[in-house]
């Protein structure tokens, strides 16, 4: 049996998928594969690097994908541990011919895939690494990521004056798959549907691939709220202010080429707007990010970030400060309400996330660091290049010289002129 190995990573879907676009070209048998994160701890700031909420999200999103493979006739193979060495072992069991996965652009992700190389380099394994997490794809961009401008304004330029999308991939499933052995069950997991539900929450729905073309279709298409996206983005409660995409992004549960694709039936259908624009400049924002630190590497991981513009900045070392931002007990009543939120829903809005960062950089100034790793713990919509990338931006050692400096009680009259968020997470 031809059988291709999908080590699933962070493209937790089965539609608009490059894997199964080239096995269902080359007649494959699909052994899907999840391997669970290890319970790690970060060194600087002592907490979990995968937290109650973005371990709930997950759990939700491989039930889904869980369900679509027992329907085609067969499993989603969940292990734990070392991918170097899990992986060779079902090679060498199931006679795989090829192994695929999404190509990570984090270094210790990198490593990771690294490692796997180097576990098959004698076991004649095809390995088909792709890149399928971008809306313009590396080999449609107008350069090579290494020479990609460090500034976001003439990067957006550059792709849209040489715009390049591709359609998603369309394909039908093989049928008959191999059978395997029993891996962990989301049960021994514990996966509680109703764990963490707070009704207050902007984000109140599941993850998975299902809920992602469900919400899309009720931005889009039901509801039109897209039509009005610009002008409610920055907004502080309920969920249909901005499009709430992330999450399922973060894991892969929808393209980016997806979306891009749906918006552009909606503007067939109901006409273009700078709404719909805007949607489409905050996807170039993420490719940007994306390109950002396969250009620079770890080094947006480190105190100083890019060191592009070395910032001279003296910086606090207290627990006892890191510990009142993140319980909101600052005295700022405006961070304290964001949070808040994220503490009982693991969701923040774009203006809160500005706002909290802003005020853990300059006022605390705390290292940027512990924000960064806090956010990773806790945001359902984690992805490291995004995360990372725009706490260094609004440090000031990413791409921009520019001290973000946000006075958050003018925020907060700008953005909660009547103190309903605040009232609300009070």
């Amino acid at each position: 049996m031809n059988i291709l190995l999908h080590w699933y990573r962070n493209d937790l879907r089965t539609e608009d998928h490059a894997a199964f676009a080239h096995a269902a070209e080359k007649g494959m048998k699909v052994l899907p594969l999840f391997i669970l994160p290890n319970e790690e701890m970060f060194g600087l700031s002592k907490l979990p690097r995968l937290g109650k909420h973005r371990k709930h999200f997950l759990l939700q999103t491989l039930k889904d994908l869980a369900d679509f493979w027992e329907k085609q006739g067969t499993e989603l193979l969940i292990l734990q541990g070392k991918p170097e060495e899990i992986i060779p072992q079902l090679c060498l069991k199931y006679s795989v011919e090829e192994l695929s996965f999404a190509a990570a652009h984090a270094s210790e992700e990198l490593a990771q895939e690294d490692a796997v190389h180097q576990a098959l380099k004698d076991d004649k394994i095809n390995i088909f690494k792709f890149y399928d997490d971008f809306l313009i794809h590396p080999d449609d961009l107008f350069c090579h990521p290494s020479q990609i401008p460090d500034v976001f304004t003439n990067f957006r330029k550059r792709i849209e004056a040489n715009l390049i999308i591709r359609a998603p991939f369309v394909y039908e499933f093989p049928q008959g798959y191999p059978h395997h052995e029993k891996g962990i069950s989301l049960e021994q997991i514990n996966l509680n549907e109703n764990s963490f539900v707070d009704t207050r929450s902007a984000f109140p729905f599941f993850g998975g691939e299902q809920q992602a073309q469900m919400r899309i279709q009720d931005y889009f298409f039901i509801n039109k709220y897209i039509l009005q996206y610009k002008e409610t983005r920055n907004g502080l409660l309920g969920a249909d202010y901005s499009t709430k995409f992330s999450p399922w992004l973060g894991l892969g549960a929808v393209s980016p080429r997806q979306i891009y694709a749906e918006l552009k039936k909606f503007e067939q259908q109901h006409g273009a707007n700078e709404s719909t624009y805007w949607l489409v400049f905050e996807l170039f924002w993420r490719d940007y990010f994306r390109y950002i630190l396969i250009k620079y590497g770890r080094k947006i991981f480190l105190k100083n970030g890019l060191n592009i513009y070395n910032p001279n900045r003296d910086v606090v070392k207290s627990d006892a400060l890191f510990q009142r931002w993140i319980q909101g007990k600052t005295g700022d009543d405006f961070v304290d309400a964001c949070m808040h939120e994220l503490a009982a829903t693991g969701y923040m809005s774009n203006r809160g996330r500005q706002n909290v960062a802003s005020y853990l950089v300059h006022q605390l100034k705390l290292d940027w660091r512990l924000g960064a790793e806090y956010f990773e713990s806790m945001l359902i919509d984690y992805d490291a290049a995004s995360n990372w990338g725009n706490w260094a931006y609004l440090a000031g050692v990413g791409n921009d010289p520019r001290q973000r400096l946000f006075n958050t009680q003018k925020q907060a009259e700008q953005y909660d002129e009547n103190g309903e968020f605040r009232k609300c997470w009070s």
